[in-house]
């Protein structure tokens, strides 16, 4: 049994994402369920069109699921 509490979880999750942008996309995509639009308009820094959400939650997603941190 996972004994882990959520936050252990997420900085779990959150170590094998070297950048601050690929936690923006996990955290703002799966915690806060926002839409790539809507991350685009709250993090423009990171984010300067939705292609770019789209392109970094595809590698965000590949990379947690090889366990991969580079």
């Amino acid at each position: 049994m996972d004994t882990d509490l959520p936050e252990q979880r997420w900085r779990k999750l959150a170590a094998q994402l070297p950048t601050a942008a690929e936690r923006l996309v996990l955290y703002g995509s799966f915690v806060l369920n926002m839409p790539p639009r809507t991350l685009c308009h709250y993090c423009p820094e990171h984010f300067p069109d939705v292609q770019a959400v789209y392109t970094l939650k595809r590698q965000v997603l590949m990379r947690l699921e090889h366990g991969t941190a580079n």
